[in-house]
């Protein structure tokens, strides 16, 4: 990358000094939570900036950036539309490089606003500024103690990097991500993308060793092909995982309104990402499943699947749900039929795919055990998909976390039980490298998601890449 545009990104993620204009001593205005936020997290260089109040928050407050006397890293725009241009050419001359613009009323709003945020990048650019923006939260960064939201909290520092056109949702899919344990290292809400732009974050990460899964909520790119080709670069680096807002004529015309985005038809973003290797969901629950598929397990080889199930009507489900997501169920060995004969009775189970445990997996769990080591010597297998229980019937997790050291193909898990007991194991999970789903359907379409990123990497030559990958977390 251009050292130039390094240099801005970390004047964007590890400023060492931030001002915030417009900064408030009244808690229900968003300039009280921007410096709250960076007072209670403790960053080091804070300057607040408030034309009527001597003292914001119990820090000296400068009436113009300019009576600040020490040098500004970034600066943080709370003022009216219309004052903005002016605010930033006095950034400007105080030499600051970064602005987070949280104003609305540019693009979203039509021509005028179009034209008015026009002039605003041309103002920033002549004052040697980057913008973040406008009508965006900013950034999030737990290892420079950076955050508009010190709800947020930075002890979970990860390696997700997470880029979003909405600045709320933003905010609830970082938190969603930490429920699961995919905590969020480098967060940025860009808002209308005037000038610094998603594609751009996204180059970023790309080469940031530390995020080795991007997450992004977007609802259109300024710049098709220029996003296809950062897009199709990082994904051979790392998971790039994209949920798409707008992608009906009506959600269009709301990601207009909402961001100015030019959304694109639903058909072109679905081939772009395909071609790019990204992992193209349409909400929230996709998206978390998306990111804990490509947080847990290795890639499939190929797209034949062995089913395990103790109870024979969810094994039919899960084949049923394998084939719509375009997997095949794979043709076990006699080798691996005779493997599973020694350990499993012959009466009320099945040895065919799926694999019926039956009533025999109740009072022998150990048996997944055993299934899962002698399913994984078999060649024509590229993943397993196991069904397992958490309810009043018993916990028969532990026998998966028990073969897992010793089997080295993709598991998937569907587990039927209480949410607050499938929650409670998913740490477990995790830990076991077997990706966790609370539906037949969510685990089959994880495990097509995986095999189609192993084969854009195989596609593209990163054959390398592929097969060593064991999970993000790792």
């Amino acid at each position: 990358m251009d050292p130039s545009f390094v240099s801005v990104m970390e004047s964007v993620f590890s400023p060492r000094s931030v001002a915030i204009i417009g900064a408030s001593n009244n808690p229900k205005k968003i300039g009280w939570c921007y410096a709250n936020s960076l007072i209670s997290l403790g960053f080091p260089r804070v300057y607040l900036v408030n034309r009527h109040e001597r003292e914001v928050q119990g820090l000296p407050a400068y009436a113009s950036i300019l009576d600040i006397p020490d040098e500004v890293e970034q600066v943080v725009l709370i003022t009216p539309a219309h004052d903005v241009l002016q605010t930033v050419e006095e950034c400007g001359r105080k030499g600051i490089r970064v602005g987070i613009v949280h104003t609305s009323g540019f693009s979203e709003l039509g021509a005028e606003g179009v034209a008015l945020q026009e002039d605003l990048v041309r103002t920033a650019r002549a004052a040697g500024m980057r913008l973040i923006g406008p009508n965006c939260l900013g950034v999030h960064c737990p290892s420079s103690r950076l955050s508009f939201d010190s709800s947020i909290l930075l002890d979970l520092d990860g390696p997700v990097g997470l880029i979003s056109h909405s600045g709320s949702l933003s905010m609830f899919l970082s938190r969603l991500l930490s429920s699961f344990g995919l905590n969020t290292g480098k967060l940025v809400s860009c808002g209308n993308d005037a000038d610094l732009t998603a594609t751009d974050f996204l180059e970023y990460f790309g080469e940031d060793p530390a995020i080795r899964m991007v997450v992004m909520y977007l609802e259109g790119v300024r710049n098709g092909r220029h996003f296809f080709e950062v897009a199709r670069r990082v994904s051979a680096r790392k998971p790039v995982i994209i949920w798409k807002g707008g992608a009906t004529e009506r959600g269009a015309q709301a990601a207009s309104s909402h961001t100015g985005a030019l959304a694109g038809s639903a058909e072109v973003w679905r081939a772009v990402c395909k071609q790019a290797g990204v992992t193209l969901v349409g909400s929230t629950e996709s998206l978390m499943d998306a990111a804990t598929a490509f947080w847990t397990t290795r890639l499939p080889r190929g797209r034949r699947v062995a089913i395990v199930s103790g109870l024979g009507g969810m094994g039919v489900s899960l084949a049923d749900a394998c084939i719509e997501a375009g997997l095949e169920l794979a043709q076990l060995s006699p080798t691996t039929h005779q493997a599973l004969s020694q350990s499993v009775p012959g009466v009320g189970t099945s040895l065919g795919n799926p694999v019926d445990l039956g009533l025999w997996s109740r009072f022998h769990p150990d048996l997944y055990s055993v299934a899962l080591k002698a399913i994984d010597q078999d060649p024509g297998v590229d993943a397993m998909l196991v069904v397992t229980t958490v309810t009043w019937v018993g916990d028969y997790t532990r026998p998966i976390f028990v073969a897992m050291p010793k089997v080295r193909k993709p598991v998937v898990a569907s587990v039927l039980g209480t949410m607050e007991g499938f929650q409670a194991r998913v740490p477990h999970f995790f830990a076991a490298r077997v990706a966790p789903f609370f539906d037949t359907k969510r685990a089959a379409r994880a495990i097509a998601w995986l095999y189609e990123y192993g084969a854009f990497l195989r596609r593209t030559g990163n054959t390398s890449q592929a097969e060593g990958f064991v999970g993000s977390r790792l």
